[in-house]
């Protein structure tokens, strides 16, 4: 399951996975000093998870220098 989360100010994404009982199995959470959060998830062949969302934290870098990332 993913979606945010808002420990302070602004909200962070989340992302966490479930066992058969819906006991968590893992919980991850991702943010910056701007609004993040996770739209989709998707397991890979190999095992790992592919999350995708939204931020507005700028990180410094000229492709995405103070402007939002899908």
């Amino acid at each position: 399951m993913v979606g945010k989360t808002y420990p302070g100010d602004t909200s962070q994404g989340y992302a966490v996975k479930f066992d058969a009982d819906l006991q968590p199995l893992w919980e991850y959470q991702y943010g910056g000093y701007g609004n993040e959060w996770f739209d989709n998830v998707r397991e890979m062949p190999d095992g790992t998870y592919l999350l995708s969302g939204y931020t507005d934290s700028a990180t410094g870098s000229g492709a995405s220098r103070g402007d939002a990332d899908f």
